[in-house]
């Protein structure tokens, strides 16, 4: 079931995401490439996390 999606959450998520893609940006020297690659994945899960419920009520799978 979904649930909704707290700052706190949203935080830790992105704390997860960014920190590994941090590391490996700085060590293999693409930083930006990675950190945008992180950030990217996680406001995409939020944003999917967020339509499901729209398209369940509007009947699509």
């Amino acid at each position: 079931m979904l649930e909704r999606l707290s700052w706190k959450r949203l935080a830790l998520e992105l704390f997860l995401c960014c920190i590994p893609a941090l590391i490996l940006g700085a060590v293999v020297g693409y930083l930006p490439w990675f950190f945008a690659g992180g950030s990217n994945r996680t406001s995409h899960l939020a944003f999917l996390e967020f339509i499901t419920s729209f398209m369940v009520a509007m009947g699509r799978p």
